[in-house]
């Protein structure tokens, strides 16, 4: 009896821990991101009364019941729509860390429902800060006007300003939109159009500048600052520089035709007192000298990292021996040019020289030339004659060096298009057209001299070889009764005779007047800046413009009956829509860290929604890539009144019956006690 009077307490005190478990679930049915506890019972040690044997089996007499365990119940929580995009709700088995920056503890939890605070930090109610994979989730430019949270967990938004939100301390640099690309018609060959420029006997162009002759001097500059100079040259002292073993220093001066002069510069130099002194009997030395006196002129430069700089003083009338600027130059040398200049490296000598004549490259230029009945042929600057089997000879086009030189050089190629050889010295064909240069211009003539043969050329860039042409006759064509359209970014255009008139059409001498032409019909019709008409070579270019708008794919196509005249087979193009740039990531700094746990129920609840480790958490979380976060909602408790309204009506049953227990065994001690009367 006394065994039952104690199992009878055993049962009332469990039950009674039960009812404690049941009555915090209910309390907590509507706590965000609760999870149940549920208590488990177990028998207490029983007693052995009888061991058995010999066919009888063991008698024991239980002793009671205990609490096994409390354990939390961590299947997933309905989930409730709020519209927030900080409240959070984990599917899956994550939890959010939260980290006390007072203590520097970490705590776990299935409650999202998240703040940004006055500095910027997301953070639960509590004040406890969310954590990334990096340390604090902190906004640095807010405050914040839009976030959205990704199911990864990272947050993206923008400020007040509009701006994205920066979870860096170093600021972000957002990329320009992507640009459209332009759509681009390429015409195809049109054929002859260009000016047509023509004289009977000869063609004599305009001026033309053949090369360029911008003469420049020649000029050395020295560095007194070098650890080479010696001495320093301080204004309070005089330095003796006649000595040639260390002072040797020698101007040696070429005119530009050939002549050599020798000037040996230190030869007077016994007292010197300072840089500018230098110079100063330098300048005498040279002048002392009849052959390059007034030639090289001598100075000192005070700047940071200055010293003596010696230049030619050239008289730009003078001439070579075939008629070109001279450019003279010259060399600093001795044994002790480095003291003068500062030269590294040991270097005894020191050079300059200009070219007086800057060759043009006439390569790339092309014409035509019509003479007599010969028809038309098409003339190409190139570098080599590779177009007649010639390849490893040099035309020379790339450096023209006069106008003379022009001339030969063109005479040259129209003699190999004769059939020439331009490897041999003999001139086995001669060009039925002869290139004479007077003066300032070229002239075209027929070969042999006929004064009733008409010499026409033509083609992109005769300018080039004619200047305008002005002592010939030239043609032109009429482009108004072409018919064209053109439908620029899904508005179609159409061209009366009076507006091509006015814009040009009617007088096309070049590809270049016809695209001017074009875009002059273009501008006042469709509107400025809307389509650019170039001529390339030998066809058209349409480009549209204006299109650089977020999302706007541009396009431009030539219609009309005669599109194939302006752009042959290839009427229409698209170009590439721009779009937005792509902010750039700031992962992981702002990105939700999820983590989990090989043994949750081992978690201790420390109130506030969170948990802590204990012994039994299998050690530190591991990150969760699996679980993902939904933005807008929460998880619900997952207490189910059902069940704990059921487990409240069993336990009250199983209190109810242990307190039966004690009375029905207190009865019975009384009627034990009864016997002795």
């Amino acid at each position: 009896m006394i065994r039952s009077l104690y199992s009878g307490v055993s049962g009332l005190k469990n039950h009674q821990l039960r009812m404690d478990v049941v009555g915090n679930n209910i309390s907590n049915v509507n706590t965000l991101g609760y999870k149940a506890g549920v208590a488990n019972f177990q028998d207490a040690l029983s007693q052995t009364i009888s061991s058995g044997g010999n066919g009888r089996n063991p008698a024991q007499i239980g002793t009671g019941m205990l609490t096994g365990s409390v354990v939390n119940d961590f299947t997933q929580g309905a989930t409730q729509s709020t519209g927030r995009s900080l409240d959070l709700a984990i599917n899956g088995n994550g939890f959010f860390v939260v980290k006390d920056v007072e203590t520097g503890n970490e705590y776990y939890t299935r409650a999202g429902v998240f703040y940004l605070d006055n500095q910027g930090y997301l953070v639960n109610s509590d004040g406890l800060r969310v954590q990334s994979s990096s340390g604090d989730i902190r906004v640095y430019n807010g405050p914040a006007s839009t976030i959205s949270i990704s199911a990864d967990g990272s947050i993206t938004g923008t400020n007040e300003m509009g701006e994205p939100l920066q979870f860096t301390s170093t600021p972000v640099t957002i990329p320009a939109p992507t640009p459209v690309e332009e759509a681009v018609l390429n015409g195809d060959y049109m054929g002859e159009i260009q000016p047509l420029v023509s004289a009977t006997g000869s063609l004599t162009g305009d001026a033309i500048a053949a090369v360029e002759k911008e003469l420049e001097e020649a000029i050395v500059k020295g560095n007194s600052d070098s650890a080479k100079v010696e001495p320093k040259l301080a204004t309070s002292e005089t330095v003796n520089m006649t000595d040639e073993t260390n002072y040797d220093f020698q101007l040696v001066y070429n005119d530009g035709n050939g002549n050599t002069y020798t000037v040996d510069l230190n030869d007077s130099l016994s007292s010197v007192s300072g840089w500018y002194d230098l110079a100063d009997q330098l300048q005498a030395a040279i002048d002392n000298d009849p052959d390059v006196a007034g030639k090289v002129k001598v100075s000192y430069d005070d700047s940071a990292y200055g010293g003596l700089v010696f230049e030619t003083i050239t008289d730009p009338g003078a001439t070579d021996t075939s008629g070109n600027p001279v450019a003279p130059t010259f060399t600093l040398t001795g044994d002790g040019v480095a003291k003068y200049m500062g030269l590294d490296d040991g270097a005894t000598q020191l050079t300059d020289q200009v070219t007086a004549v800057q060759p043009k490259d006439w390569t790339g230029k092309t014409f035509t030339f019509y003479l007599g009945n010969k028809g038309w042929q098409e003339v190409k600057l190139k570098e080599d004659f590779a177009d007649f089997g010639y390849s490893t000879t040099d035309t020379g086009f790339s450096s023209v060096t006069s106008g003379q030189d022009l001339a030969d050089k063109l005479q040259q190629l129209l003699n190999v298009m004769a059939g020439d050889d331009p490897t041999t010295a003999n001139v086995e064909s001669e060009a039925n057209v002869s290139v004479i240069w007077d003066n300032d211009h070229l002239v075209f003539k027929p070969y042999p001299e006929d004064a009733g043969k008409t010499v026409t050329l033509g083609g992109a860039d005769v300018a080039d070889f004619i200047g305008t042409g002005s002592a010939a006759t030239e043609s032109n064509i009429d482009w108004i009764d072409k018919d064209i359209t053109i439908n620029y970014n899904g508005t179609s255009y159409s061209f009366s005779a009076t507006e091509k008139q006015q814009a040009g059409l009617g007088s096309i001498t070049s590809g270049v007047a016809l695209a001017q032409a074009l875009n002059n019909l273009i501008d006042t019709k469709i509107g400025s800046d809307k389509v650019d008409v170039t001529w390339s070579t030998d066809h058209l270019v349409f480009t549209t413009k204006d299109t650089t708008g977020i999302g706007n794919q541009p396009s431009i196509t030539i219609g009309g009956a005669d599109a194939a005249d302006f752009v042959g087979a290839t009427t229409s193009a698209t170009g590439t829509a721009s779009k937005e740039s792509d902010v750039p990531s700031q992962a992981p700094y702002n990105v939700i860290r999820l983590v989990s746990f090989s043994n949750p129920e081992g978690l201790i609840k420390v109130g506030s929604n969170v948990y802590e480790c204990s012994a039994e958490t299998s050690g530190l979380p591991e990150n969760d890539t699996v679980s993902a976060i939904e933005s807008g909602r929460v998880e619900m408790s997952n207490v189910d009144l059902t069940d704990e309204f059921a487990d409240m009506i069993t336990t009250q049953r199983g209190y109810q019956a242990n307190s039966r227990i004690i009375t029905v065994s207190d009865t019975m001690l009384e009627e034990l006690m009864n016997l002795k009367r």
